[in-house]
């Protein structure tokens, strides 16, 4: 039977490479080599998987991430077969509940941007647009880059985009609009509150106006007070603690799996279009100020 005919949620693992190289560098090539045969049963797995309707873990993408020595133990598999290592346990617990939880519709929906020092280096109201730190060239530009270019690939499969910054309006949003370096594009952000409400209140304001539940945002500031304030004043409220470093906050936003996916659609990927476009409806009809001009 399929997976989603089993009236059960199934999920299929990867497998871990744990063979020892026969050819050296040359197991990726050589067609008989253990390690390329994993890697393409794998792949045939997982494309059997969202045929299926079964639930992808992908423990091999982590175990090369964080290094197989800390995934599989050697002598827990030769004493019980156990082929996830103890250490790696309550990770490995972690990303079976994300999937569980995707499945069961409590992804968060809504990635919550602030704008000084962590779209761009530097405050837009004391710096200016030629002032702040954005774009390549530098270490710390690339870093803000990066996080926008995260952003836009999230709004791309699906993630709505907000913004909530204490800043006038009119300045925050011109970065947007002129600042050649910029990925985000004002279009892109499906609600923009840059003033100075307190942000706990523009955050209400935000799911308000999509008509999704607080508990679907993730906030990412990175001021450790506002995020203080925000767990305090809203704990349903996803707000990574985000590095000192911004050249770790993708990194750090990413391994948190806010925004983990069970499957995978064209109306998922439209979603967080149709929310853009009604926020250029909305500011469009506030502009011409009557429903004949609009």
């Amino acid at each position: 039977k399929r997976g989603r005919d089993l009236g059960a949620l199934v999920i299929q693992q990867s497998f871990l490479d744990v063979s020892e190289p026969l050819f050296g560098g040359l197991d990726a090539i050589a067609p008989g080599a253990p390690s390329r045969m994993i890697a393409q049963l794998n792949m045939m797995l997982a494309d059997a998987a969202s045929a299926d309707g079964v639930l992808w873990l992908d423990a091999a993408r982590e175990a090369a991430r964080d290094g197989l020595a800390v995934w599989h133990d050697p002598v827990r598999w030769l004493q019980g077969k156990l082929e996830i290592a103890p250490q790696a346990a309550a990770q490995y617990g972690e990303l079976a509940a994300r999937l569980i939880g995707a499945a069961r519709g409590k992804s968060k929906k809504c990635l919550v941007l602030d704008l000084d020092n962590t779209l761009w280096g530097g405050v837009i109201g004391d710096d200016g647009i030629d002032g702040i730190v954005l774009g390549e060239g530098s270490g710390r530009g690339e870093a803000h880059l990066a996080l926008q270019a995260y952003a836009r690939a999230l709004k791309e499969r699906g993630i709505i985009l907000a913004v909530c910054s204490k800043n006038e309006t009119a300045i925050a949003e011109a970065v947007f609009n002129d600042h050649p370096e910029m990925l985000l594009k004002r279009s892109h952000i499906a609600a923009f509150y840059a003033n100075w409400t307190p942000k706990a209140e523009n955050l209400k304001a935000i799911a308000k106006q999509l008509n999704i539940g607080i508990d679907s945002l993730v906030f990412v500031d990175d001021n450790p007070v506002e995020r203080a304030h925000i767990r305090d004043a809203l704990p349903m409220v996803a707000v990574p603690e985000l590095p000192a470093d911004p050249a770790l906050y993708v990194r750090c936003l990413a391994a948190a799996g806010y925004f983990e996916a069970a499957a995978f659609t064209r109306e998922d990927q439209e979603r967080a279009q149709q929310y853009s476009a009604n926020a250029e409806r909305e500011q469009a009809l506030d502009a011409d100020g009557d429903m004949e001009t609009f």
